[in-house]
């Protein structure tokens, strides 16, 4: 089966992804893309995180924290999807070597910490992965709690099989 540039333009302009219209027509991706060039359609960008509201989140959110994971959990977007948004703003990308970058997480985070938050309820208001916080507030100079705040109950009590 084939398509026409016509149909392909009217396709993708009502707002089919190239990938839906190839299903459709039983036929390839690049065959649809092709049609478009041709028909002179501006193509939109990966997974609608090209020049708009939803790409500028990612970026604002990962210049806050400095955690493409945490971007990705408060986004709902891949940590590919992050990686690449990141990549084509431009944003020089904390990948941590070793330590050696610092990592930039709010003052908000830094100080629920020392308030007594654990790292689990430090992700969740966040997003930031527990690494990720752990590490910035090891930069920060915050002494990390043992067992960050949680007590270990320890039963040596064996079962009884007796009903």
């Amino acid at each position: 089966m084939t398509i026409t540039v016509a149909k392909a333009k009217e396709l993708y302009l009502s707002g089919l992804s190239m990938s839906q219209i190839a299903r459709m027509h039983e036929i390839s991706i690049s065959t649809v893309k092709a049609r478009l060039v041709i028909g002179r359609v501006e193509l939109r960008g990966y997974g609608g995180y090209h020049n708009n509201a939803r790409a500028q989140a990612i970026i604002d959110y990962y210049n806050e924290t400095g955690s493409m994971r945490g971007v990705s959990a408060r986004t709902g977007a891949t940590f590919e999807t992050v990686k690449r948004v990141l990549l084509r703003a431009g944003v020089v990308l904390n990948l941590n070597n070793g330590g050696r970058v610092p990592i930039r997480v709010s003052k908000d985070v830094i100080d629920r910490y020392k308030a007594g938050a654990s790292f689990a309820e430090l992700n969740d208001a966040f997003g930031i992965c527990r690494q990720t916080i752990k590490k910035a507030l090891i930069e920060a100079g915050v002494a990390i709690r043992k067992n960050h705040g949680t007590k270990i109950i320890k039963s040596n009590k064996r079962k009884s099989n007796n009903v």
